[in-house]
């Protein structure tokens, strides 16, 4: 496999962002989307999907169709139920922040990922930040004392 086709499930504010820094991914291709908001997903299609990206009316199409991976950026409370059906649909999972509103949501996405043997990942991209890492490294030093 030369590259990752990811399926986009809501294309809000935190779309942007993911749509934006993979653009010109190698890897990466977005080549479904879905969202409740039509006109948004078939305008968001024509922007970021170079005339490749699916526009789906229903979730359940865009999880049978040929994807590998869905990239979820809809409202907090839906990342649980969401995820757990694309996993039973086979897909692999990337959830924005935060990985749901409840512990006990984040463990059924756990079991749902587990159960279909796909990898499920949170969006935490501010690990990778300069300045955080800063931050985890002073405190390993011990720099600023027993934490």
């Amino acid at each position: 496999m030369d590259h990752v086709k990811f399926g986009v499930i809501g294309v809000g504010s935190a779309w942007s962002f993911h749509g934006n820094s993979c653009v010109d991914s190698p890897v990466v291709r977005f080549t479904a989307i879905y969202d409740v908001n039509k006109k948004l997903a078939a305008k968001t299609a024509r922007m970021y999907g170079n005339g490749g990206m699916r526009v789906y009316d229903e979730l359940e199409e865009l999880l049978k169709s040929d994807i590998d991976a869905v990239l979820i950026t809809v409202p907090h409370i839906y990342h649980e139920g969401i995820t757990a059906r694309a996993a039973a649909a086979g897909k692999h999972v990337l959830c924005e922040k935060p990985m749901a509103t409840t512990l006990e949501g984040c463990d059924m996405m756990i079991e749902a990922a587990h159960r279909a043997g796909v990898k499920l990942m949170i969006a935490e991209n501010h690990r990778f930040l300069p300045a955080h890492r800063y931050i985890r490294e002073a405190v390993a030093k011990g720099l600023i004392g027993d934490v």
